[in-house]
Formats: C-alpha cells, structure tokens, sequence
C-alpha cells in the first residue's frame, strides 16, 4: 500500500512538471521577463525554504554536506535576487543592464559549484553554523562590491556582439566543477540514502545543462537563454527534495521511532509487575494451604505460621498497592500502613535516600505502645547503621539485646523490640532504606527476613518503573513541544510568501480546536488537529506568490495551479510517521460533502471528522479576511455562508458548533 502511495505520489510530481514547463514557455512567450522573473524568484524561494528547513532540523540532520548546501544556497539566491532586479528591462538600478546581469549570474554559479565540490567534506562532520554563514556572507559582499562598487569583476556581455570569451571559459569550466562534484558524491554514495543521492546527481546534471545553453545565446530573451533557466528551475527543485527528505521526514521518523521503543520498554516492565504479582499470589496461596496443614502438630508451629502468615498478607496488600497506585509519595506510605496493620509491626518506615546519601523523603506508620516516629529524617539525615545499610546494599536485623545507636527508630520504646532494615534496590539501583520494628524476638528470624527482602525488591521495583514511567512522560512532552515548533517553523514558512493570508493557518487552527471543544470531541483529536490545521496549506509553497497575491481574478491556468495545494500538501506530508494521517486531514479539508470539492471530489462518507472541521474554519477565516482581490467579507456573511449550506456542502454538527462559538459564546479571532 505504502509503494502504491508512493508511485502515486512520482506519477502526480511527473504531471505536475509536464503541466509546467509547456506553462513557462507559452509565459515566456508572452513576456520574457515576467517569465524570468518568475524562474528566479520560485529559485530563490526555494532556496530560502530549504535553508529555514534545515535550520530548524539542524539538530536531527546529521549529514553537514546538506547543511552546507542549505546556507550557500541561500546566499546564492541573494546574489540571483540582484541579478534579477538589475535584468534588462526591470528599470530597478537605472544604469545597470544585461553586462551586470551576466556577472551576477556567473558569480553565483561559481559560488554555487564550489560548494558542490568541497561540500562533501563535511559528510562525516558536524558543520558549525556559526562559521559557515558568516563566511558566505563575507562572499555575498564581496560579489556585490566587486560587480557594483570595484567595477573589477570581467565583463561578461556585450549588447550587439554577445557573450563575452569569459563569459563561456567560466560556464565549461563551472560544468567541469559540477562533474567533479559528481564524481566525488559517487565516490561517497554509501553515506546517503540512494533516493536523496539520485536528486543531488540529477540536479547537478539539470545544473550542467544549464551552464551549457548559457554558453551560445546572443540575446539574453533567446531560446537557449530560456531553457537555461529552466533547466535551473528544475535543479533547484530537486535540491529542495534532497533536503526535505533528510532534514524533515527521516529526523521524524527517527523520532516517533524511539518513543515507540520507550513505550514498549514500559509495557514490558508492566507485564513483568504483573507477573511477578501473579506469581507471589500464588505463592501467597500456597502458604495458606501449607498452615492449614500444619495447625495443631505443635505450638510453637502454629505460632511461625500465624506470624508468617501476617506477613504474607502485608506483602500481598503491598504488592496490591504497587499494582494500582501511580504516586511515590501515596505508595510508600500505604505500603507502610499495610506493614503495620496487616502484619502486626510496631513501626514501618521508609526513607528516599538522594545521590547526597541524605534523605529526600520519607513515610512511617507507628502502632499501639510505640513512641512516635522520630524527626531525624524531617532534617534529611539517616542514622549511622541506616547509612552503612545503604552503602553496602545490605540487610540487617539488629536484636533487642544489642546495642543502639544514638538516633535509631526504636529509640525509648523499649528493650523489647527487634528491629529490620533492609536496602531498597532495583537491578543494582538503590532507591532508599525499608525499616520494621516487631515487639519481642522474631519467631522465624530467617524466613521472615526473606519475606522482607522479597516486599523491598518489589517496592524497589515498583519505584524504578515509576522512574521509567516519568522519564517516559518528560520525553514524550519534549518531543510534543519540538514537533510543535517544528510544524509552526514549516507553517511560517508557506506563509511568508503571501502576506495577504499571514497568520491564516494559526487563525484557522485556533478556530479548529475551539470547535473540536465545543463538539466534545477527544483529546488525541484535539492534538491531531493542531497539525493538521498549522499545516493545511503548506502545499502553497509550489505555488508561485505572484499568483497568491494576484490583485484580479486568476485564470483557469492559475486557479489549478492554486488547486493543486491539497495535493503538494500530501506528497510532503504522507512519509512523516505522524500519530493520525495528517496528510489525508489536509488532502480533503477542500472536499465537501456534495462531492463538489477537489482535488478528489469526495462526498460525506469519504472525508474525515478532522478535514471537515478544518474546511469549515478555513472558509469562515479566508471569508472574515481581506484579500488581494476584495476587501474582507465580514464574520457575518461567513457565517451565513456556512449556516445556508450546512447538511449539504459543510458537516452539519461542525456549522452548529462554530456559529454557537461566535454568536452565542463571543468568540472572535481579534479575541
């Protein structure tokens, strides 16, 4: 299924371009330089996207060779921004023409085949930001001043005559620098994944193309001129695509990957609780069974067993306890209540020990005739034989007869009381001390020493997976606020490039979860719908900002080029392992119920809860906001717009919830 989507996804990429170039000839046909300008600025916004891509994934990308490639070309379209301003015809710099033109254009393909060369350098090495800007920068000027200010770089072109022989020596000897970049990736394609290999190659062939049309034309409206840049186009793109795969889809999937692993160690320790729950009731069940047998054959019998099994069923309520309760503070001190009660001690305390060896918290239950607990652990200290206990990892039963130490639990109750302190310890982890206090001698000192023994593991055991569990919790939060950021850096950027529907997505995500709100819905589709409404319209990014800003109503060639966002949406989106198919949320959210939408013509049934939640919002922020080509609407009209077609094109229950936010609960997006 998932090679299905893909080869659906190459089919749609190969329509697309097929639908493009004759689209560009035919707009160079009819003016060359808003074609040229056209090339240029689609190259220099996506020359500016992969570097905001990999700025903001520079912590997962661990490849410096797309580092590198993502900061030269953003200077490289600096330099292609000036060399379009100063372009024969745009009137920008009065006094510059076609020669400073030229020179721009050689400048930044020498920039732009020396990073090739010496980028696969940095492929085992961590590429340092903080250098690698400020050095291509200090380039970027360099070139401006050279070709405006110095006047020293070459001349490139001469009106009437052409091309000048610099002019060509420099594109074969940049076609030359673009083979040897060739041969070198070849030489280190085990360091790339083979898909992000075949478009760095295959750009860098669209890119030689390029340089040699660029070596004959006379005119810089000619048709070699033309192809050159559309050969440009093309390489630019499939530059763009090496970067997206490495620095967006693979960092997530890494990502999602561990958590998974995180979640399955959990459950894995889970079930191990549980089976060693199982287990010690079992055996719980076999000791009952054991004293039935032996009641009566003598006294002193009886009384071993009755004793033991008092702690039997404080060792089966402990274990109870760590099986249903999620707090430490809760668990100690029940655990400690259920030692006194169940089993007859006079005293249960446990103390958290912290890497300080001092006492970080702690709990203790006291029964009738024994002195209350005392504050020694209030101040964080242990006593000394609990403080040898912890170091050693040990156990030790200190009888009643022996001596006392001067702060120890059983001070003043008494020369009749034996006590036990045992270290609490997970897989070579120790977590703190467990204490017991039993009037009189132990009857079975061995047994019962091995009982204890046994609860403080489980104890120990139950703290270590709450450790786990909170571990667990911190980094599924982290990776939440960085999959956050992540998706508003990808939202910023397609907003930027149509200024008229700044802070659109925001507007319409705010409006989105407002609903899922009022429609009762659950919290995973309330996160879910964050994404998918911070995302909905990246697929704007392939569409050129002039048509997204266009002043007058597009043509038919626009308008489908506009209709296309759903699915550029999808083909960035579909490979990122997200928790819910986002991509399919933004795919639909401009499929309506009636089946009049697109880029499918879904009806009802076909389109998600969350798609039809997102276009709902969509249609009443996009008609509540000006646009280029009228004024703003008002909330009303959008409103009515919503509530006329509800049931037929909108979810009814979604129109419902949103007008009940708006005219009943005074909501409004300047609130």
């Amino acid at each position: 299924m998932q090679n299905s989507a893909r080869n659906t996804g190459k089919i749609s990429y190969r329509a697309l371009w097929l639908l493009a170039v004759p689209a560009m000839y035919l707009l160079a046909q009819y003016n060359y330089l808003l074609f040229h300008s056209t090339v240029e600025l689609f190259s220099i916004v996506v020359a500016v996207a992969m570097f905001l891509i990999a700025w903001n994934t520079r912590r997962y990308i661990g490849n410096g060779y797309l580092s590198l490639l993502a900061i030269a070309y953003l200077f490289i379209a600096g330099v292609d921004l000036v060399h379009t301003l100063v372009y024969k015809g745009m009137g920008v710099f009065p006094g510059y023409g076609s020669n400073q033109a030229t020179q721009l254009w050689i400048a930044a393909r020498y920039l732009e085949a020396g990073t090739l060369v010496i980028a696969p350098f940095f492929l085992r090495r961590k590429l340092r930001y903080s250098v690698a800007i400020p050095v291509y920068a200090a380039i970027f000027a360099g070139i401006l001043l050279a070709v405006f200010v110095w006047r020293i770089f070459p001349t490139c072109f001469v009106e009437g005559s052409g091309l000048t022989l610099f002019k060509k020596a420099s594109e074969y000897a940049i076609s030359l620098l673009l083979v040897v970049a060739i041969l070198r990736l070849l030489r280190q394609r085990d360091q790339f994944d083979r898909g992000v290999l075949s478009w760095l190659i295959a750009s860098l062939a669209l890119t030689i193309g390029s340089e040699l049309l660029f070596t004959f034309y006379v005119s810089v409206y000619g048709v070699s001129n033309l192809f050159g840049h559309l050969f440009k186009l093309a390489s630019f793109y499939l530059i763009y695509r090496a970067i997206i795969q490495t620095g967006l889809r693979q960092p997530f999937a890494l990502v999602f990957r561990q958590l998974n692993q995180s979640q399955d160690a959990l459950q894995e320790a889970n079930e191990s609780l549980e089976r060693r729950v199982r287990e010690r009731t079992e055996d719980l069940h076999q000791a009952n069974v054991q004293l039935h047998y032996e009641v009566g054959e003598r006294k002193e019998a009886e009384k071993q067993l009755r004793r033991l099994n008092f702690v039997l069923r404080a060792i089966r309520d402990v274990n109870q306890l760590i099986v249903q309760e999620r707090d430490r503070s809760k668990l100690i001190n029940e655990a400690c209540v259920a030692l006194v009660h169940a089993s007859g001690y006079s005293t249960a305390w446990i103390a958290l020990v912290d890497a300080n060896e001092r006492c970080a918290e702690s709990a203790f239950q006291w029964g009738e005739g024994f002195t209350p607990f005392p504050e020694l652990f209030a101040n964080g200290h242990l006593p000394p034989c609990g403080q040898h206990i912890f170091r050693e990892g040990a156990m030790a039963l200190i009888d009643s007869s022996g001596p006392h130490c001067g702060s120890c639990s059983s001070e003043g109750a008494g020369c009749d009381h034996n006590r036990v302190t045992i270290c609490l310890e997970h897989e070579g982890i120790r977590y703190g001390l467990l204490g017991v206090t039993s009037p009189g001698k132990l009857v079975t000192p061995e047994e019962e020493m091995d009982l204890l023994e046994e609860v403080s593991g489980d104890i120990a055991f139950a703290l270590h997976g709450m450790e786990l569990e909170t571990e667990k919790s911190l980094a599924v939060e982290s990776l939440r606020k960085s999959l956050g950021g992540t998706i508003q850096a990808i939202s910023a950027t397609a907003e930027s490039r149509d200024p008229y529907t700044a802070k659109h997505q925001r507007k319409v995500t705010e409006l989105s979860l407002r609903i899922c709100e009022e429609m009762g819905l659950k919290e995973a589709q309330r996160d879910s719908l964050y994404v998918a409404g911070m995302l909905h319209d990246i697929g704007k990014i392939a569409v050129p900002a002039e048509i997204l800003s266009k002043p007058s109503k597009l043509t038919e060639i626009e308008m489908q080029l506009i209709r296309c966002h759903p699915q550029m949406a999808y083909d960035i989106l579909k490979n990122i392992e997200f928790p819910w198919p986002i991509a399919k949320f933004v795919l639909q959210h401009h499929e309506r119920l009636d089946g009049s939408g697109y880029p499918d013509g879904l009806s009802d049934a076909q389109i998600h809860l969350e798609a039809k939640i997102v276009a709902v919002a969509d249609v009443v922020e996009a008609m509540s906001s000006h646009r280029p080509y009228r004024p703003s609407l008002g909330i009303e009209a959008a409103l009515d717009e919503i509530q006329r077609n509800a049931g037929r094109v909108y979810d009814e229950a979604v129109v419902d919830a949103c007008i009940s936010l708006f005219r009943d609960k005074g909501f409004s997006f300047e609130s």
